[in-house]
């Protein structure tokens, strides 16, 4: 049976989930997503798509994985500034999958960026000695 909590993420994996396809939201599709989630009972990893309709609880969660990983990754960038995704999701929400991605961002600085792109300490780079 669902907690209140898995119950309030459940309303997530649906705003993730594609609109234009037929997907099983019913108490039995939400009952199975629980139990695989919470104990890995079940047998919703081996039939994710080889049912029809899909689980939209198992469909909704692979996007939101899919989004958040380019989220994190675009905001590591510096192609995404957190502010951006204020306001389009619960503040809960954000915490909880971005993490310190998202309170703890803060655009590179110049010695970040030539780390990065040099793969070592530019001071180290840049003070050969020629004697």
């Amino acid at each position: 049976m669902p907690t209140p909590r898995w119950n309030r993420m459940a309303e997530m994996y649906r705003r993730f989930a594609p609109t234009d396809c037929a997907l099983d939201w019913s108490d039995e599709a939400a009952d199975a997503m629980f139990r695989w989630e919470s104990s890995g009972d079940g047998e919703l990893a081996k039939s994710l798509f080889a049912t029809k309709p899909e689980n939209g609880f198992a469909v909704g969660k692979k996007w939101m994985d899919v989004t958040v990983a380019s989220w994190t990754a675009d905001i590591k960038a510096g192609l995404l500034f957190p502010a951006e995704l204020d306001g389009e999701l619960p503040p809960w929400f954000l915490r909880r999958v971005l993490g310190m991605a998202f309170y703890a961002w803060r655009p590179k600085s110049e010695r970040e960026a030539l780390m990065d792109d040099l793969g070592e300490d530019p001071d180290d780079w840049l003070a050969c000695s020629c004697a």
